[in-house]
């Protein structure tokens, strides 16, 4: 059997696989290989990567919508307590690869 987004993952010439992405082959017995981007990858984190056609479908989906933060006015407060926030993690991200 073969995983989704293994390495090995082919789709038969004429289309033919099954819900999975798992190549079902061609009559002829020929197989053609695709994309990274055309089958779901895992990531590190146990998750998948969005297909080229997943990545369509959200985009049409969020067209014409506004962010719910968008004209949001930030205090000087909450900006200095961000940036200490992101200074930090930074510099922590830093000396973890210096080790």
């Amino acid at each position: 059997s073969v995983e989704i987004g293994s390495s090995s993952g082919n789709f038969a010439a004429n289309g033919a696989a099954d819900s999975n992405g798992v190549n079902m082959g061609a009559a002829d017995g020929s197989v053609d290989k695709i994309s990274q981007e055309e089958v779901a990858m895992p990531t590190e984190n146990g998750g998948f990567t969005h297909t080229t056609a997943s990545k369509a479908k959200i985009s049409k989906a969020n067209k014409g919508k506004v962010p719910w933060n968008k004209g949001r006015v930030r205090s000087e407060e909450e900006k200095a307590r961000i940036s200490a926030g992101v200074k930090a993690r930074l510099r922590k991200q830093h000396l973890e690869k210096l080790e």
